[in-house]
């Protein structure tokens, strides 16, 4: 997969639909700040169960982001400050191939399992 910016930027706010919608992408925000691989947040962090069970592009991401602590993350409000959406990946073009397929079904109306 390769984007230039203005199809990123373009394919980010397919994801988007309401005035008031936002989107945060980071790298490792949940447990760097705590002094904690990614490994060692999934087995004790806040909420690890949910963390290791939901969110991820697929459980092969979820292994590989583990093991090389590399947690590519999106979270967005697709229609106003509630009811949000998260995905995460082992790296930014596993996160926005995904993003990508999700928008691009929006497009045309299938829906997705978010």
């Amino acid at each position: 997969m390769s984007l230039n910016l203005n199809d990123l930027e373009a394919m980010l706010r397919g994801l988007m639909h309401g005035e008031f919608s936002s989107l945060s992408i980071s790298f490792n925000d949940q447990h760097a700040c705590n002094y904690m691989t990614a490994q060692e947040w999934s087995e004790t962090g806040l909420d690890a169960e949910s963390y290791r069970r939901t969110g991820w592009v697929s459980y092969d991401e979820r292994d590989k982001a583990l093991q090389d602590n590399s947690v590519w993350e999106a979270h967005w409000y697709p229609h106003a400050p509630t009811g949000f959406h998260v995905l995460r990946a082992s790296s930014l073009t596993a996160l926005c191939a995904a993003l990508t397929d999700i928008s691009r079904k929006q497009k045309v109306g299938i829906p997705t399992s978010e």
